[in-house]
């Protein structure tokens, strides 16, 4: 029996909705959109957590209506709803987590949490078939990690970065540079 889930990730600066649909093992994407805000925090130098959020609020409820609308569904259409809650920045964090929960409740449906580490070191999988287990590499703006990944609920941190991650400290040095 197919299963259709809505994911939300609203983890920094890009506000990101999906619906997939899963029968036995196949994946199909309904839809995904999203809204990136990097022009707009650019002139803060980066991302400024209050801002970020704002953007999030205000650009969720239409790319949810958008994605129910493109992939020809009702919300109710819904088994679950996936939604980042860690790690990331605490107030952009909360308005997917908010909308998630405004939705499970009218609809009664259940909500995932989701580490968007772990999705990062998962999604592999919607484009190469690796077998476990596995180690898996994060380099990003917020985390640099090195995971033994064993399943898709079991990983292990094995080492990543006491300070700042290899992409903030690319992005620092960009703006000392100009």
């Amino acid at each position: 029996m197919a299963k259709i889930i809505l994911g939300i990730e609203t983890s920094c600066d890009d506000t990101s909705v999906a619906l997939i649909k899963k029968e036995n093992d196949q994946i199909d994407v309904l839809t995904h959109l999203k809204f990136g805000q990097e022009e707009s925090l650019a002139k803060w130098g980066g991302v400024v957590p209050e801002i970020a959020a704002r953007n999030h609020l205000e650009k969720i409820t239409p790319l949810l209506e958008t994605s129910f609308e493109k992939a020809n569904l009702k919300p109710e259409a819904v088994d679950a709803i996936a939604v980042t809650t860690l790690p990331g920045l605490l107030g952009p964090l909360l308005t997917g987590v908010n909308a998630a929960k405004s939705m499970a409740l009218l609809f009664e449906k259940p909500i995932i949490p989701i580490n968007h580490l772990y999705a990062h070191l998962e999604a592999i999988h919607l484009t190469e078939k690796v077998s476990y287990p596995y180690l898996g590499l994060l380099v990003s703006g917020g985390h640099t990690a090195f995971f033994w990944v064993s399943s898709p609920s079991d990983f292990k941190v094995i080492g990543s970065t006491i300070d700042d991650a290899a992409g903030e400290a690319f992005d620092k040095g960009g703006k000392l540079l100009g």
